[in-house]
């Protein structure tokens, strides 16, 4: 009995601790809102399949990353009480199929399903954060290798890395959130007017109407 006493007494302080700790509240963000002004050109648009948007370990998570440029960019932070709803990875790919025109029925599939498209459109994501180049001042940076792939002939048309860095105002998660947000927008815009400049270069005919 004693020895019961005594194991209840030595546990009373951590679960006191445990009830007076306050809940962490994470704030979760997405990308928001496609932009209104996303059409793109109907009579430039090619159907094409996009594989499934890779990204390296660090980024396989749904941590809002920030490197201090002015300290050691080589180190990945991540901030505690701010999130994304998924990794950017999945982040992107989302805002790709919100802003592929729905009139032109693009085809958004994994890369190993049998389809009737001309292109296969491979992502890599590099790079995905904020960058602080002082404690004041900050900047969102997307960088991204694209491959495009003509799936009739079985060989590669073109690769392209695309980097593209927007203000992250005020210099905080949430400043991360929006300048990521309009980083991904260019990059998406840049993206398919590059995929649709290059398979026409390549002989694709271009939709009729």
């Amino acid at each position: 009995m004693n020895r019961l006493l005594m194991r209840v007494a030595a546990a009373a302080p951590a679960l006191l601790v445990a009830c007076t700790t306050p809940t962490v509240n994470v704030t979760q963000y997405d990308l928001g809102l496609p932009p209104a002004s996303a059409a793109l050109d109907q009579r430039a648009a090619n159907a094409r399949t996009l594989a499934e948007v890779s990204a390296p370990a660090w980024l396989d998570n749904p941590s809002i990353a920030y490197r201090l440029a002015y300290d050691d960019a080589n180190q990945v932070h991540g901030y505690a009480q701010s999130r994304w709803v998924a990794a950017p990875a999945s982040l992107l790919v989302q805002r790709l199929r919100e802003r592929l025109p729905i009139t032109l029925l693009p085809v958004i599939a994994r890369a190993d399903t049998t389809l009737a498209t001309d292109y296969l459109l491979q992502v890599e994501l590099d790079e995905f954060s904020q960058v602080f180049d002082t404690p004041q001042a900050s900047r969102a940076l997307l960088r991204a290798r694209a491959t495009l792939i003509d799936l009739r002939r079985h060989e590669l048309i073109a690769q392209r890395v695309f980097e593209v860095q927007r203000p992250a105002a005020p210099p905080n998660a949430l400043g991360a959130v929006l300048g990521l947000r309009d980083a991904v927008d260019e990059f998406i815009t840049e993206l398919l007017r590059w995929t649709d400049q290059e398979s026409i270069r390549a002989g694709a005919p271009l939709p009729q109407g």
